[in-house]
Order: C-alpha cells, then sequence, then structure tokens
C-alpha cells in the first residue's frame, strides 16, 4: 500500500455541552491554543527465568485512560461557570443605597457590586452625618470596585462605618466552586493546517474537567484558563467498533 502524506497542524473551534442536556446545544468556547489528549496504558510483565540474562518472558498491556488538556482564552461568564464549577449571577444596572461598610483611611473599600463611575456617589457617615466630599475625603477606584477615602471629615474616625450611596453596573458575579465537576462532550471542528486545511472533526463523548489547573489573572501576555480532565466512557454506545469514547473525522 503506497503512503498516503499526512502530516498535522491542528486549528478549530472547540464546542462544549453538558451531557443530558437537551434544551441547548453545543456551545462555542471561544477562542483556544491548545488541546492535547495523552493517554495512560497499564502494563504487567513477567520476567523470563529460564535463561540466565534477563529479560521478559512476557508483557501485556491494556488502556487505562485518557486525558484532555485544553487552555481557553474567552474569559467570559459562560466559560467561568464550565471551568470555575461555579453559579453565575446576572447582576442589572440600578441604584445601592445606604450600603453599610467599615471605611478605613488610604485604603479600598470595596462595595458588593461594581461601581457605575459615571454617577458620583454619595459617602456618609452612619446616620447620614458627616457627608464625605469626592476628591477631598474620597475617591472612586477607576475599575469600579470600590472607594479610598483620602481624608476624615469632622466627626468621623478610621475605622467607623460608612454608608454608601452609588448606582451599581451591570455585570455578572461567577461564584467560583460552589458546584460539583459536570461531564461535557467536547467537539473540535477543526482544520489541518499542514495539509491544506482539509477537515479533522474529533468528538468526545464524555470529557470531565477537573479543578481549574491555571487562571492567568495579572501578566504581560494574553491571559489563559488551563483545564485537565479525563474521558470517561459513555456506555449507552453498544454497537461493535464504536468508541465509547471519542471518535475523529477527516477527510
Amino acid at each position: 500500500m503506497a503512503l498516503v502524506k499526512r502530516t498535522f497542524i491542528g486549528k478549530g473551534i472547540p464546542f462544549l455541552r453538558e451531557v443530558g442536556q437537551t434544551t441547548s446545544g453545543l456551545e462555542d468556547a471561544g477562542n483556544c491554543s491548545k488541546c492535547t489528549f495523552s493517554f495512560e496504558e497499564e502494563e504487567k510483565t513477567i520476567a523470563n527465568f529460564r535463561t540466565a540474562g534477563g529479560g521478559d518472558y512476557s508483557t501485556y498491556s491494556r488502556f487505562r485512560s485518557v486525558s484532555v488538556e485544553a487552555v481557553f482564552h474567552d474569559f467570559n461568564a459562560s466559560n467561568y461557570a464550565k471551568f470555575f464549577r461555579a453559579a453565575n449571577e446576572t447582576v442589572s444596572a440600578g441604584a445601592v443605597t445606604d450600603e453599610t461598610k467599615a471605611g478605613y483611611l488610604n485604603a479600598l473599600v470595596p462595595t458588593d457590586f461594581l461601581i457605575d463611575t459615571t454617577v458620583t456617589p454619595v459617602v456618609t457617615g452612619t446616620g447620614g452625618t458627616p457627608s464625605f466630599t469626592l476628591g477631598t475625603h474620597f475617591t472612586v477606584d477607576p475599575t469600579g470596585a470600590g472607594i479610598i477615602i483620602i481624608a476624615a471629615p469632622g466627626g468621623w474616625t478610621s475605622g467607623q462605618n460608612v454608608l454608601i450611596d452609588y448606582t451599581k453596573k451591570a455585570s455578572n458575579t461567577i461564584q467560583a466552586l460552589v458546584n460539583s465537576g459536570k461531564e461535557y462532550e467536547l467537539l473540535i471542528a477543526g482544520l489541518n493546517e499542514a495539509e491544506s486545511g482539509i477537515p479533522h472533526r474529533l468528538w468526545a463523548y464524555k470529557w470531565k474537567p477537573g479543578v481549574l489547573a491555571a487562571f492567568d489573572v495579572i501578566g504581560d501576555e494574553y491571559g489563559g484558563i488551563t483545564v485537565r480532565g479525563k474521558i470517561n466512557a459513555d456506555t449507552s454506545i453498544t454497537t461493535a467498533n464504536k468508541s465509547q469514547y471519542f471518535k475523529i473525522d477527516t477527510a
């Protein structure tokens, strides 16, 4: 049989769907710079005791597990929910009144929600006095994370409570690590760039990501969400010569 030349550089779009989900389709998980499958086998050997000099008399190996490591670069609420085992809370824009916080001089006072920095907060001491003046007694963190008290008005001492009225920004709040791990279908709608972009589709039926492996929060390069997990057998597949783990379609 003649050699079929087929080198490989993979590019593609990862799609994910929770296993058993019947109300939604496979969802685009965004830009993915790495998706690597690795395999582990269990090996048994028996030494050759029949002659001097060592060596194996017989060896046996069987498939044990297949793992997937992927690096995603879209830091959106959907990916956070999947990979952080999180609950996603949608926060609507609106007014927040009399949010009570302990205030300290020259320290961030974080608010419960992100502040809409286009609207000036109103800050007072407990009971409504004294009043804090923007730029004199406090500033607003430019990201909306909270306020910073820079000077104490008369009648207020560092460490006492302050009342903050502000407008919260529409946002998503990700409550990390509150859910158990879930299984996902993983489908890579791919192309083989090394061979003129011929189609290369990989479909894993039950990928169970582990606890998040790495999460880039601060750095000079584009951040990534690194996820590792195992592919479990889909025991509903019982047809002969049909994999319970994954399949590859290639032109």
